[in-house]
């Protein structure tokens, strides 16, 4: 098993604090309008819990532009080579009329995210190893707040080359400095993260 990298839209963010003590609610303004510099806030509903925030993309809001971004951020068909797999394993159709499917994002009965092309499920969203968005979705705030960010991620595609790093917290944040560079309305719920 390898750590991978891996891209795909941010249907769950998770602010929690470090501490138990830590009130974390007494700070949701501040963090959430840290958020908004990076992120389109409108993409999510917000939920309050005593011992934290959560952010969940609205599936209404990503089937309105989810075949338009899909289209923008998939560069090459190697960008987006699990999704290909996985819609040819199960519809045994050419790679050329992947583009002509619909496309949709639902809940399972979980409540779990997955990703469909004519109802056959492409993807589900997995929870990303490190817990090191502070950097990215926090680096407008102006104090450094006692709080850990965790991300699920419905994955498009990933990198198949296995990462070894000292530091990915880094190179994470490198990839993901500008959320904003797609023109699509979901580019800022489109990230970059660890799977594996």
């Amino acid at each position: 098993m390898g750590r991978y990298i891996g891209n795909g839209l941010a249907t769950t963010i998770s602010i929690k604090g470090r501490m138990p003590d830590f009130k974390i609610l007494n700070y949701k303004k501040e963090i959430l309008d840290a958020m908004s510099k990076v992120i389109d806030l409108n993409l999510y509903d917000v939920t309050e819990y005593t011992c934290g925030i959560e952010l969940h993309l609205k599936v209404d809001l990503i089937n309105q532009y989810l075949k338009d971004l899909l289209r923008e951020v998939s560069f090459n068909e190697e960008h987006i080579n699990i999704l290909l797999q996985s819609y040819e394993y199960q519809n045994l159709n050419q790679i050329d009329s992947f583009w002509d499917c619909d496309f949709s994002v639902a809940l399972d009965k979980n409540q779990y995210y997955e990703l469909k092309a004519n109802g056959l499920e492409l993807a589900k969203e997995e929870c990303l190893l490190q817990e090191c968005f502070n950097q990215v979705y926090l680096r407008n705030c102006k104090d450094d707040l006692p709080v850990n960010i965790s991300v699920c991620l419905l994955p498009f595609g990933m990198d198949y080359s296995k990462i070894i790093m000292e530091d990915e917290t880094y190179l994470l944040y490198l990839l993901n400095m500008d959320l904003k560079r797609y023109q699509n309305p979901l580019s800022t719920a489109f990230i970059y993260g660890i799977i594996g």
